[in-house]
């Protein structure tokens, strides 16, 4: 791999100063800020190159090991959301919420995004996770537009003066600070606005985006003050194929006498899906600050941020379910099964049933609202500097399915194959008209069900500076911090509905849906043989008004609570530090940084049900209280070499708590023998003990022992090369497990109880390379050129066998890859960028929305490609491909061959036009 690798991994550490400053320059004290104006004057270039500039200058005067992005390089309004932007970082993973259920999230050094703690201008964000149930403290990222965003930063060691970083790392999103802003430095007033038309997905939806700013400050420059707003509407289209592959035990004639020669276990279809996503989505999103300079020495800042996300899907599924076909003697050569024990070819000519057809709408609804705001108050003194903070956050989420499917039972199953050897994607062929025929097809039954997640943080929190002056120590930095959440999950029961009410026979309501079908055609065209292409769609209102409940039941007063998927938390975090900022010298070499220690308390009360046999009456109400405290000592070095040469070691601790979801004390008791509460059946399982499934509300966090060592280069301006060392020693891993143990309340006697437990210690290592630079050395036009790119490599693995997570840590590829070039002339701009990724551990099992199997993905790359031209010198159009390649995302279970879900969502190109006044 050549050089051309990307500057952004770097290390640095930001004071508290730095962290309430926001991405532009910090003021400290009046000293500090006209020597950081200064500083900034000498710098002459605009757009790309300066927003690079000014993300190497942090990284280069911070204390530990930091990523920025500033404005210039978010604020053109071409990405879709900050996670382009985000993906060009070295060390950061990007994953994709193709099914649109889980939101855009980030990984970083080889750590999934359970691990990344994530805030807003220092507060702590709460988020809906997957379908608001689970994965709750992993951050959706897509949920803030590019358009409200000033800048973001990576922080990827810890330091005791900021939040509990998580063991991966944290992001800190940056919201505009007024009298910081670059377009009021010189000005009294700032507006623009910006309209972007786009063509997205497969089917060339369309969409569009207004979004617009204005802001201001005084004479004095004591005042100031913004407010920057969007709206807009998107259509997508997204092909999806999904099988739901179960162990089974098969019996499969080897030698032709049509009788079985012994049982084998296989890893077999139990169904395949073929899914058309239809989106449609609104996004509004609103950001505010007022910034004032109270006295010389008081500074006062105000700022809140709100977004919504709308997601109205349509999804006109067609299944076949595979599941009665087994029962019979396979001849060996209608079926191949490879090495890994998976069904790659199937041959159903044989089989004594024929699988089911089932036709099947889906309407799949999301909506996420977040706000975010605080006051913060900054006392600059002579030597002490004192800062408070209070804010609150919140999240709600809503969720409504409906859905109602026909199914044609018996036909004639001969020439049917299942295929996946040497494919991409399953196909099945010889259904000839089956799946467009509507004979034979019933209505049979509705399902509805809803989620609903309501969730705040209210916080404190004191920060004092020091200044000791020349010596060893050059300040002391001490701060508490406060916060109270609270989150309330509740998902109803799938509650099924039937053609009751119509007086309809379930023929009668099958044949009504379909009197004018309509068909989806040329499903997945774009894969040569692919099959079907096209099938029958029933009209779903016609369905909705014969099953009523799809339309009238709504709400938890009429379809009540899923006791066993609803909890509630309360968590109350109380932590302090202490901390010394370092300015001396070792053997000559100028040295500086930070060595602290941060102590954290953190109280959960969790409420959850209890329901099974031996539980008298309906679900009963469980109440669990916890407390732990921990101690995360932090140490972070900077040894100034040279003018250009740079060298970091860091020691930290870090912590992830448990997702909020495992620690409800929910409770389900079954009977011998009742496998479906088993996550990981075991066939040597005690038979004569009956079955549990549990949260675990005594679940202690996940903590690591980060070690880094990091060298930075600058032989010139704009232009630094970066090399990284990291090792994470993780301890108390979270997974799922079965042991046998007793319960409360049933006495001695012992279960098989499933749930989630600290089970192992692992750990992850690896290293960065990336390179910065532009090339004002060669002749024109290309000294108006650029390149940043970077390689990241992480290798991560557990002490002991923890079944699925035994492949790594969820969220890590070994291997990731980005490459950035750009040209940046006076009127034009012209920008490339392209990531790769291996195959990665996605998600552990029981954490998906769709399946509960554990998730991989295959590796896959992007390219995204932009221009801008001024067409006055306010005026400014762009254009900008994203998935130029049309990369299609494919996940699967252990092994590549053992097929799990096919994503299309092909390429979409934006037009923009932006107005600066």
């Amino acid at each position: 791999m050549k050089n051309t690798m990307k500057h952004v991994c770097l290390f640095g550490a930001a004071s508290a100063t730095a962290l309430l400053g926001g991405l532009g320059p910090v003021i400290a004290q009046e000293s500090d800020a006209d020597e950081a104006e200064q500083k900034l004057d000498v710098i002459t270039v605009t757009g790309i190159r300066q927003s690079l500039e000014e993300s190497k200058e942090l990284k280069r005067n911070s204390d530990i090991v930091i990523d920025a992005i500033t404005a210039e390089d978010i604020g053109q309004f071409t990405d879709d959301s900050i996670v382009d932007a985000i993906e060009r970082i070295p060390g950061v993973q990007v994953e994709r919420d193709e099914a649109g259920t889980d939101g855009d999230r980030i990984s970083i050094r080889g750590l999934g995004s359970q691990f990344v703690t994530t805030t807003v201008n220092g507060r702590a964000l709460l988020t809906s996770g997957t379908e608001g149930l689970t994965n709750l403290r992993s951050a959706n990222m897509g949920t803030f537009p590019a358009e409200i965003v000033n800048g973001v930063e990576i922080q990827k060691t810890a330091s005791a003066d900021r939040p509990e970083s998580g063991l991966a790392g944290s992001v800190d999103i940056k919201t505009l600070r007024p009298l910081d802003s670059r377009a009021l430095r010189n000005d009294t007033f700032f507006a623009n606005i910006t309209l972007r038309a786009e063509q997205a997905g497969i089917d060339d939806d369309d969409g569009y985006r207004v979004s617009g700013a204005i802001g201001g400050r005084t004479e004095d420059g004591k005042y100031g003050g913004y407010v920057s707003a969007l709206f807009g509407q998107q259509d997508r289209a997204t092909e999806q194929v999904t099988v739901n592959s179960v162990n089974r035990t098969v019996q499969i004639d080897t030698d032709g006498d049509g009788v079985s020669d012994g049982p084998q276990t296989v890893f077999a279809p139990n169904s395949i899906g073929y899914n058309p996503i239809q989106d449609d989505i609104e996004r509004r999103a609103i950001a505010a600050g007022f910034q004032a300079k109270l006295t010389p020495n008081l500074e006062l800042m105000a700022d809140a941020a709100f977004t919504s996300n709308n997601r109205e899907s349509l999804r006109n599924r067609a299944l076949v379910l595979f599941a009665r076909t087994y029962g019979g003697v396979t001849p060996a050569e209608n079926v191949t099964i490879d090495e890994n024990g998976v069904y790659q070819r199937y041959d159903l000519s044989d089989q004594l049933r024929s699988p089911l057809l089932r036709t099947q709408p889906l309407l799949f609804n999301n909506k996420t609202e977040n706000f975010i705001g605080g006051i913060n108050l900054r006392h600059t003194g002579d030597r002490l500097t004192q800062s408070f903070d209070m804010y609150y956050s919140d999240v709600d989420y809503e969720q409504d399915l409906r859905f109602s499917f026909l199914q044609k039972n018996n036909w004639d199953q001969t020439g049917v194959v299942y295929d996946n050897l040497g494919r991409d994607v399953p196909t099945i062929t010889g259904l000839g008209d089956n799946f467009l025929d509507p004979a034979g097809f019933q209505s049979i039954q509705g399902t509805v069900r809803e989620i609903y997640t309501d969730g705040d943080q209210t916080g404190l929190a004191y920060d004092l500076d020091y200044e000791l002056g020349d010596g060893f120590l050059s300040s002391i930095e001490a701060g508490l911090r406060y916060s109270e959440t609270n989150l309330d999950t509740i998902r109803t029961p799938a509650v099924r509905v039937t053609n009751a009410d119509s007086g309809l026979t379930n023929a009668e309501a099958g044949a009504a849906a379909l009197v004018d079908p309509t068909f989806e055609t040329g499903f997945l065209d774009s894969i040569s043989g692919f099959e079907p292409s096209s099938w029958i769609v029933p009209d779903f209102d016609t369905l909705g008004a014969n099953q009523t409940g799809l339309f009238t039941l709504s709400g938890i007063e009429d379809l009540g609570i899923d006791p066993l998927a609803s909890y509630g938390i309360e968590e109350d975090i109380l932590s302090g530090y202490v901390q010394g900022r370092i300015a001396s010298q070792l053997g000559g070499i100028p040295m500086s940084g930070n060595l602290g220690v941060r102590v954290v308390q953190t109280s959960q009360g969790s409420t959850g049900f209890a329901i099974g046999d031996g539980i008298t009456g309906d679900p009963q109400p469980v109440e669990f209280d916890n407390d732990f405290t921990n101690v995360l000592p932090t140490l972070n070095l900077k040894f100034d070499v040279s003018d250009q040469f740079v060298v970091r070691p860091s020691v930290g601790r870090t912590m992830s708590r448990a997702d909020y979801s495992n620690l409800s004390p929910r409770l389900q008791v079954g009977a011998v023998g009742d496998d479906s509460l088993l996550d990981d059946t075991d066939p040597e399982d005690d038979a004569t003990l009956r079955r549990a499934q549990a949260g675990n509300p005594e679940l202690d966090p996940i903590l690591a022992w980060n070690y880094d060592l990091t060298f930075e280069y600058y032989p010139a301006d704009h232009t630094a090369f970066v090399f990284s060392l990291f090792y994470k020693d993780v301890s108390d891993f979270i997974i799922r497990q079965t042991t046998q143990t007793t319960l409360p309340g049933f006495g001695d006697e012992e279960f098989l109880v499933n749930q989630p437990v600290n089970f192992s210690k692992g750990s992850a290592e690896g290293f960065e390379v990336g390179v910065v630079s532009d090339f004002t050395f060669l002749p024109a036009p290309f000294d108006k050129t650029g390149v940043q790119a970077n390689y990241t490599y992480v290798s991560s693995e557990f002490d002991e066998d923890v079944g699925d997570a035994g492949f790594g840590f969820p969220g890590s590829s070994e291997n990731n890859f980005n490459i950035g070039a750009y040209y940046e002339g006076e009127k034009l701009t012209l920008r490339a960028a392209y990531t790769y990724r291996d195959d990665y551990f996605r998600l552990l099992a029981g954490q998906g929305a769709q399946t509960g199997n554990a998730r991989f993905t295959e590796g896959s790359e992007r390219l995204n490609l932009s221009a801008r031209y001024k067409i006055l010198s306010n005026v400014v159009v762009g254009i900008t491909a994203q998935n130029v390649t049309e990369e299609p995302r494919r996940d699967f279970v252990g092994s590549e061959t053992n097929f799990l879900d096919y994503f299309n969502t092909g390429s979409s190109v934006n037009l923009s036009l932006r107005a600066s006044f």
